[in-house]
């Protein structure tokens, strides 16, 4: 027993504390490197987290950003077009409703120029052979007596190609107007007046050579000077 107490007595061998030593440095390296895994681990995942954050702020940022401009440059320009159509539309509407205190209607007096002038035909479509009959039909709309001077003021018929929109004949080429002298015309009368074409060309100045026109498709015009009439379309065929 005594043997055994000594020997238990004894210092260990060098190699045991080299042992410990040693295996105290690797738990200590293996502390230390598990300690630096945590920290880089956590380091590096909030990293992540904020750059995550960042860039879907930014993508919020962004898709936020551009329909907000687009909606106000709509929002923008949408009423002021629309806006600017109803103001233009309602400035014409008082200017169509205040012509009538400057209508002809509305007149004391009477000129040319308030003469209301319509041109017709006896017929929508005329055969070969078939005379044409023209008619101008001169309204005074004012409450005063119409006095034309036609010297000044000539009556007119003329007849135009309607797929050319060339003037094909007149009365007063080669003929006398269909009325001179002077045109009265009392408050609210009308006058009517009537030619026959003979189907023929005319241009001023130009009455030896007069052709026939063509089958087609044609327009009557009527004037009173610068006083004209709505076209009014006939065929012959």
């Amino acid at each position: 027993m005594s043997a055994q107490g000594n020997y238990n007595g004894l210092p260990h061998p060098p190699e045991i504390y080299r042992r410990r030593r040693i295996a105290a440095v690797v738990i200590v390296v293996v502390v230390i490197a598990l300690l630096w895994w945590i920290i880089s681990a956590l380091s590096g995942g909030g990293n992540s987290s904020s750059t995550a954050t960042e860039s879907s702020v930014m993508t919020t940022t962004t898709k936020s950003t551009k329909p907000t401009t687009s909606s106000r440059s709509s929002e923008s320009t949408r009423p002021s077009s629309e806006s600017e159509n109803p103001d233009e539309s309602e400035s014409e509407e008082p200017d169509a409703s205040e012509e009538p205190s400057v209508a002809p209607d509305a007149k004391e007096t009477c000129n040319v120029n308030d003469l209301q002038v319509e041109a017709r035909t006896d017929a929508d479509s005329y055969e070969p052979g078939q005379m044409p009959r023209f008619y101008l039909i001169a309204h005074n709309p004012t409450k005063g007596s119409c006095h034309v001077d036609l010297a000044k003021a000539p009556m007119k018929f003329e007849v135009y190609n309607l797929e050319t929109n060339e003037r094909v004949w007149s009365d007063v080429d080669c003929n006398n107007p269909a009325a001179t002298g002077a045109l009265d015309i009392g408050a609210g009368q009308t006058k009517n007046y009537m030619l026959s074409w003979s189907r023929t060309t005319s241009a001023p100045g130009e009455c030896s050579d007069r052709v026939a026109v063509p089958s087609g498709s044609y327009y009557l015009h009527t004037l009173i000077g610068d006083q004209h009439s709505e076209p009014t379309t006939f065929n012959l065929t």
